[in-house]
């Protein structure tokens, strides 16, 4: 049986220490989006959708790019659970600037 985890509760301890620039996370057929530039406004709007969301271990896929070139995917260890692992910054797409 999988445990169900709160997105936006998982993105805030992963993203802890760290300054997001933008993101783009999908969970089941929900997208959530936040471009560089974003509010203190938008940040919160979009968090407290997240807050709103279970998912199980599996269902998580986007990126997060953060400051100093640090970035967050998606992956799975052997058990099928979903985990942000930090990595070293991509590009940041042009349709999040």
């Amino acid at each position: 049986m999988n445990t169900k985890i709160n997105v936006g509760q998982d993105f805030l301890e992963s993203v802890k220490g760290h300054k997001v620039v933008c993101f783009e996370i999908s969970v089941y057929e929900s997208k959530f989006i936040l471009k560089k530039g974003y509010t203190k406004a938008e940040f919160h709007a979009v968090v407290k959708k997240m807050l709103r969301i279970e998912r199980e271990s599996y269902d998580l896929s986007g990126i997060i790019w953060c400051g100093k070139g640090v970035w967050f995917d998606v992956r799975y260890d052997e058990m099928g659970n979903a985990h942000w692992a930090e990595r070293a910054c991509p590009k940041i797409p042009e349709s999040l600037l």
